[in-house]
């Protein structure tokens, strides 16, 4: 379990109204004449879309896909020779590119989601958040080196609890094929997944007190790594939090922008008399870009309407400098006395002294 941190009929009316934005459409039917447009700007955007068990299949099938196929309309701008590319990741016990990066009209791309995710995604365990962002630096990595000049632009849409891969039980990766092609083909064995030799993944036997340890490892040191890596890789990262299935857990959001109480994560078992808590410190945090308030957001139940416009407002707002869209100096600039100094960073997040935050079952 995760702690984290007339008017009648006008609302009726609103209510109505917001639902038919989000609406499901048939193929090139995409109305992004409702959704603000970005300044032309080359850049690439991957959606990366948890589909695991703390999802419910009707919500993914049908607000998350609204979401995703609706917020790429602010990418339509193509005047003053702009491009965009976009491309989808799926993570849960199968972590896996969906739909690859590509040059797409806003109704070929709502076209290519009916075809390829919407209703062709069966959640399965588990919240592999680590995995996805490995998989989405390697595709923004491949795609620089390929056609460089793009911004670089990540979602995580998703309730923000990660919850590790394991090897035995129903979603074990060792019953399906496609879950372990992504440990072989990265040379990661099954009982000890290593990346780069800082990240452990170790296999999910013995008792629960002992998988909860490895739940510690993998949220203070898995995640926040992998992320890390992903924001190196020059690529800006959102966080989407959507509801979690069970309703008395709330969005994981202190999570991601790094404001959990004295960035301590706990996971709690309830399964053994008396409950038993295993905790950590995050060694790296925020998982998201900074200014993490421009780059985090949440809604407590599945209307993403407003989600969209906010990201998009954060998104099409001027970064910095033309050329370089994280608003760094191009070259370096010199201080007073005559030295280089590096580009100015954002001030760390604070994080307010409470108590440990537990965090939850997939």
């Amino acid at each position: 379990r995760m702690r984290t941190g007339g008017l009648r009929a006008t609302a009726v009316a609103a209510v109505a109204a917001a639902a038919a934005l989000l609406a499901p459409r048939g193929a090139a039917a995409v109305q992004c004449m409702n959704w603000q447009k970005c300044d032309p700007r080359s850049r690439r955007i991957l959606f990366i879309m948890d589909a695991s068990l703390s999802i419910s299949q009707e919500h993914f099938d049908k607000d998350m896909v609204d979401f995703v196929v609706n917020t790429y309309c602010g990418f339509r701008d193509t005047t003053e020779n702009a491009k965009y590319e976009v491309g989808v990741v799926t993570f849960n016990q199968v972590v896996e590119t969906r739909i690859p990066f590509q040059e797409l009209g806003q109704n070929e791309f709502e076209s290519l989601m009916h075809k390829k995710v919407k209703d062709k995604t069966p959640l399965r365990c588990c919240t592999a958040h680590a995995e996805a962002a490995i998989l989405a630096r390697e595709m923004f990595e491949e795609a620089d080196d390929a056609r460089p000049g793009f911004e670089n632009i990540a979602f995580f849409i998703t309730d923000g609890v990660p919850y590790p891969n394991y090897y035995g039980g129903k979603y074990g990766v060792h019953r399906s094929t496609k879950a372990r092609s992504f440990y072989v083909s990265r040379g990661l064995a099954y009982d000890r997944w290593d990346y780069k030799q800082e990240l452990v993944w170790t296999q999910g036997g013995g008792n629960r007190s002992e998988f909860d340890e490895i739940r510690v490892t993998y949220g203070t040191r898995n995640v926040p790594f992998a992320m890390r890596d992903l924001k190196d890789a020059d690529v800006r990262v959102f966080f989407i939090g959507v509801p979690h299935i069970e309703a008395d857990q709330p969005v994981n959001i202190d999570y991601f922008t790094g404001k959990v109480p004295n960035l301590e994560v706990c996971y709690e078992n309830g399964n053994v008399n008396p409950p038993e808590t295993s905790c950590g410190r995050m060694e790296y945090a925020p998982l998201v870009s900074e200014p993490v308030d421009d780059h985090a957001f949440r809604v407590e139940s599945w209307d993403l309407t407003s989600m969209i416009d906010r990201s998009l407002s954060i998104i099409c707002r001027e970064q910095g400098t033309p050329g370089d869209p994280f608003g760094r100096p191009l070259v370096p600039t010199a201080s007073p006395t005559g030295s280089p100094t590096q580009a100015p960073t954002a001030a760390p997040s604070t994080v307010p002294t409470r108590s440990p935050t537990p965090l939850g079952a997939d």
